[in-house]
């Protein structure tokens, strides 16, 4: 995959809390227009990497935890609607901490 961003993170107290769980995330806003796909993967050698998608109104429409093989976390979503959706790093369970990488492309 030609990754558009590639970006790294650090989860940890001082972190977003998931609403859920109160687990440590990070956020990262993206524009897309309906139609498009898109191609995340979250690795970590430190935690068990999630990741989410929330639509452009809030709601998770997607998620994964280990389909990038071991820990990592590897998602492919269609995007159904133009609009800002909502990819979040996170940890699978409370309290995990460490370092991140979070790679994804529109298609």
């Amino acid at each position: 995959v030609d990754w558009q961003e590639s970006l790294s993170g650090r989860l940890q107290e001082g972190s977003l809390q998931h609403p859920e769980d109160g687990s440590w995330m990070d956020e990262y806003p993206i524009a897309a227009r309906a139609g498009q796909i898109l191609i995340a993967s979250m690795t970590s050698s430190d935690l068990d990497a999630f990741l989410q998608l929330l639509d452009p109104s809030g709601e998770v429409m997607a998620w994964d935890d280990d389909q990038g093989g071991g820990t990592d976390a590897l998602m492919i979503a269609f995007l159904p609607r133009t609009g800002t959706y909502t990819l979040r790093a996170n940890t699978h369970k409370p309290g995990e901490e460490g370092a991140y990488g979070l790679q994804y492309t529109l298609r």
